[in-house]
């Protein structure tokens, strides 16, 4: 029993230990992490606080007009390529977490991260589990690497726990830390009932959070393996966990394997249960059964079915697989076959009571499953010489063989002899059947080039040259541009459709990924700007860089799209008012919705300029008075805006550049004093909708505004031309500026009227640009600039960067690329 004295020194007890708590917590918060060194080349030295995603994106491209999300997320062809010096972690929602050391802490972006979908915080976030609690919400536990050798778990329901006499244990449970010397491998994190299965070097770490947080780490690879032997390995069994460090061809393992149950590690190796040692993989069965696949003395791959529980088939699925086995879909027979090779040996009975009643087509099929009995193999495919090897490994735990003498298995007609396929790639992934690759993804492919990756039901090559392509139907759709291709290791899609890239500094075998030194050491072009997507890629080398596709963001470079169209025996033009026009046989125009028959009686084809002077929106009829106005002379304007920029060299070789940096310019204002000239004005080579004129486009710009203000701009030495090529200047609805001052080349020119200068070059693009015999250039009533030539192609160039979806879908394959 207390006694009275004692009493009022409890309270008073408790708020010294609460008071000490909360102030270790804010001595224990470490300083915001600094922003790597090496930055994208257009980003700024310092910028505002970032809290939301808009803020990065413009924090580290203040060029980009548009700095919100757009409304409808476009195709991945016309996404915006992001290189993001922040930490990204994607986590099993989708979401991304995004480090950024001027956002508000964890604990405050927990408070809301239910309803977002990207989360800004000054917190290196690793892994995140989405708990659901009593009341059904859904809360996030978020594994923090707080830099000191530690991980942090915080937890938003801990953290809104109110205040009560445990007050001190609520603190105590939202602040627990982790060892993070062990180099816990956090994307192959397995949810395991209300745990997590982490598991890292030499060991798995069983993390619970119910009542209280409970850290219980257990070693797989003992001391006496090894030291460069591969990493463990988990798979969740059905009731429990199966854990080993695998030998997958290239690299040692351990000693045998470890099962999770009840809360008890059982080594399997030990009593009568004879477990291989050297085990490549396992393939847990939907039986309790286990398939093995281990290296046998002579390094042959051998397979083995050895029962760990029994588990109760449903028959009614069961059933309902082996009907299908004689459907008159070969699509559904061979689906139905591939479900039921998931069964292990309680499914044999089964099929052995059900053979007599099916169809022959079922009948034989069955024997195929039963020969299961003799000899075990991959989902019904055999190696045809026992040899086969590991060569990449995924995050849902799978992984890819590769046999390059191939596999066999049956015919589908009983009495043909096997199919053989050579080389073979061999996908095993949990929750699927075991089945071969796509020919159209492996074709050609070498385990020393290509890799693969797989997120779902997509899958991804990729290697040092043509960088990751996606799997799309019956081909290969490149994500990224070949200057890009560097960043070749796939993180992932989040749930908004945005793809995550990395770069290759090493080859690692943590990630499953033998990355060749060709991978890490891919260079771009040296002729382009030192602001587009290639040099900001290679310039950006933290590890931490991140390459963000995002169909949501506008892309930050500029693109001009080119549809080249070649009419065999026919010839192209355009109308009076300025539709593209192709005519073989009959005549087709090319309008904002798509083509259209030329309703020819009443509608010509013009297809020499002469026959229709240039024009351009409103300003058309302008332009073509004053090629003819006579000549009278001309008195400058009083005062003349002058942009003095020094020009640069041109490049050696011809390419298709990004948004470049303006040179060096200072702006002057000069009162004239040059007296009316006698010299005859030379014809605009624009006049835009706005009334003002444009002069010159071979060394410098000279722009009149309709009051009689003058500027000049020297153009630079990449967008400046010597050339005897008639220039013709097109503005566009957004007010940019496209400059064909040369042969195969426009340049993109933007309007800066609150910079050092009046203009920008953005880009200088030559791919796929005509150059010779050229008829016309002009702007089209859709917008699109068109390029007559050769009297029997049409060129369609996108000024806006995309096109639009009902247009592409008329551009055959072979009259369209996009990707130089």
């Amino acid at each position: 029993m207390r006694t009275p004295s004692r009493r009022p020194l409890l309270p008073f007890a408790c708020g010294v230990v609460l008071a000490l708590l909360i102030a270790g917590c804010k001595r224990g918060e470490p300083p915001p992490a600094a922003r790597p060194a090496t930055q994208p080349a257009t980003a700024p030295a310092t910028h505002p606080a970032a809290t939301q995603y808009s803020d990065i994106i413009h924090a580290n491209y203040p060029r980009l007009p548009a700095t919100q999300p757009l409304g409808v997320p476009v195709d991945l062809d016309y996404a915006g390529h992001y290189v993001l010096p922040n930490p990204i972690y994607l986590c099993p929602r989708g979401d991304l977490w995004i480090m950024e050391p001027q956002a508000p802490p964890i604990g405050d972006v927990l408070k809301t991260a239910v309803d977002d979908q990207i989360h800004i915080c000054r917190d290196r976030v690793v892994y995140v589990q989405w708990a659901v609690n009593e009341d059904g919400k859904s809360l996030p536990r978020c594994a923090v690497d707080r830099g000191d050798g530690t991980i942090e778990w915080v937890d938003l329901e801990q953290l809104q726990s109110p205040p009560s006499p445990a007050t001190t244990q609520t603190l105590l449970n939202a602040r627990r830390l982790l060892n993070a010397r062990r180099e816990y491998r956090w994307s192959e994190t397995l949810p395991f009932g209300d745990k997590l299965i982490v598991p890292s070097e030499r060991g798995v770490t069983i993390l619970g959070f119910t009542p209280q947080f409970n850290a219980e780490y257990h070693e797989i690879v003992s001391d006496g393996v090894a030291k460069d032997a591969n990493p463990v390995v988990a798979l969740v069994d059905g009731r429990g966990i199966l854990a080993w460090s695998p030998w997958d061809g290239n690299h040692p393992g351990g000693h045998a394997a470890q099962r999770y149950l009840d809360g008890k590690w059982i080594d399997l190796s030990s009593g009568d249960s004879k477990w291989p040692a050297k085990i490549m993989h396992l393939v847990p069965l939907l039986d309790g059964s286990v398939l093995q696949l281990f290296f046998s003395d002579d390094n042959k791959l051998q397979l083995n079915l050895t029962p760990l529980d029994v588990q109760k088939i449903d028959d009614t699925e069961f059933n309902k697989l082996v009907e299908q086995l004689s459907d008159d879909d070969a699509a559904k027979r061979d689906a139905a076959q591939m479900q039921l090779t998931r069964y292990g040996p309680s499914s044999w009975p089964l099929l052995e009571k059900l053979r007599d009643d099916q169809p022959p087509e079922g009948k034989n099929r069955i024997d195929q499953l039963l020969g299961e009995r003799a000899q075990p193999s991959l989902g019904g495919k055999t190696l045809v010489d026992g040899v086969a090897r590991i060569t990449d490994r995924f995050d849902d735990g799978g992984v890819l063989l590769y046999a390059e003498a191939g596999v066999s298995f049956p015919s589908e007609q009983a009495d043909k002899p096997n199919q053989i396929v050579r080389p073979a790639w061999i996908s095993i992934r949990p929750g699927r059947a075991i089945e071969l690759l796509e020919p159209v993804l492996c074709k050609d492919a070498s385990p020393a080039k290509q890799h693969f990756f797989a997120f779902e039901e997509e899958w991804l090559v990729s290697d040092a040259v043509q960088g990751p392509r996606r799997l799309a139907g019956n081909h290969l759709e490149p994500m990224l541009s070949k200057s890009e291709a560097s960043w070749a290791r796939v993180l992932g899609a989040d749930r908004r459709g945005r793809w995550l890239f990395k770069q290759y500094a090493d080859a690692t075998r943590h990630s499953g990924f033998a990355a060749s030194a060709a991978m890490s050491s891919a260079t771009t072009r040296s002729t382009q700007p030192a602001t587009t997507r290639a040099s900001i890629a290679a310039s950006t080398q933290p590890s931490d860089a991140t390459l963000v596709l995002d169909p949501t963001m506008p892309d930050p470079t500029p693109q001009l799209p080119v549809w080249l169209m070649f009419v065999d025996k026919g010839k192209v033009g355009w109308t009076a008012d300025n539709w593209p026009v192709i005519k073989r046989g009959g005549a087709w125009s090319l309008k904002e919705g798509g083509w259209q028959p030329l309703d020819e009686p009443r509608e010509k084809m013009i297809t020499e300029l002469s026959a229709s002077a240039p024009r351009q929106r409103a300003a058309a009829e302008a332009a073509a008075e004053l090629v003819h106005r006579p000549m009278i002379p001309v008195r400058r304007p009083t005062t003349t805006t002058i942009a003095a920029t020094t020009p640069t060299a041109r490049p050696t070789a011809t390419t298709t550049a990004g948004a470049t940096a303006p040179p060096a310019t200072t702006t002057t204002t000069l009162a004239s004093t040059e007296p009316a000239s006698t010299q005859p004005e030379p014809p605009p080579i624009l006049i835009d909708s706005d009334g003002r004129k444009y002069y010159d486009g071979k060394k410098t710009l000279r722009i009149v505004d309709h009051d009689g203000k003058e500027i000049v701009w020297p153009l630079p030495g990449t967008a400046a031309s010597d050339s005897l090529f008639k220039v013709v200047l097109i503005r566009t609805d957004d007010g940019h500026l496209f400059l064909f001052n040369e042969r195969g080349r426009v340049v993109r020119i933007k309007p800066t009227p609150a910079g050092a200068e009046p203009f920008i070059v953005e880009a200088v693009f030559t791919h796929r640009i005509p150059n010779s015999d050229i008829s016309r250039i002009w702007l089209d009533p859709a917008g699109r600039i068109v390029i007559a030539y050769e009297s029997n192609r049409l060129a369609i160039l996108f000024p806006g960067g995309r096109i639009p979806r009902h247009i592409a879908l008329l551009i055959p394959a072979n009259e369209m690329d996009q990707n130089p």
